[in-house]
């Protein structure tokens, strides 16, 4: 798996665990386990720890936070749903989308909104 790909990955799960405001731990903890998980299935040759997944998160979260905040939201988002293009699995990155936005037990509207809109721009029929 090419290094942008798995940045378009790690920068959409992000704005599911920052679009609400808040970086709750449980999401953030979820957001490594589904990361180590798609880099596993995807490329085993890729190494990939939960250090390097947080290291990640922390370089880039003021900047997603900054983008969310400041620059028109939604095209944001809807960039970064587009940038994922390129990975085969999007149904796969939906349900990771889900178990992230649900790891701190509330669901908030705007995680709704950014996994709806990414399973409209995929296709993905909601189950």
């Amino acid at each position: 798996m090419q290094r942008h790909v798995i940045d378009n990955i790690l920068t959409l799960l992000s704005v599911v665990i920052l679009v609400d405001g808040k970086t709750r731990q449980e999401e953030v903890e979820k957001f490594c386990d589904e990361i180590l998980d798609v880099v596993q299935e995807n490329d085993e040759d890729l190494f990939f720890t939960k250090s390097m997944v947080i290291d990640w998160f922390r370089q880039h979260k003021a900047s997603i936070e900054q983008s969310l905040k400041f620059d028109d939201s939604k095209s944001f988002i809807a960039r970064t749903i587009n940038n994922v293009e390129a990975f085969a699995d999007k149904q796969r990155l939906y349900y990771a989308m889900l178990r992230i936005a649900h790891a701190d037990n509330e669901f908030h509207e705007a995680e709704n909104s950014v996994i709806v809109s990414a399973a409209q721009s995929w296709n993905i029929v909601k189950r």
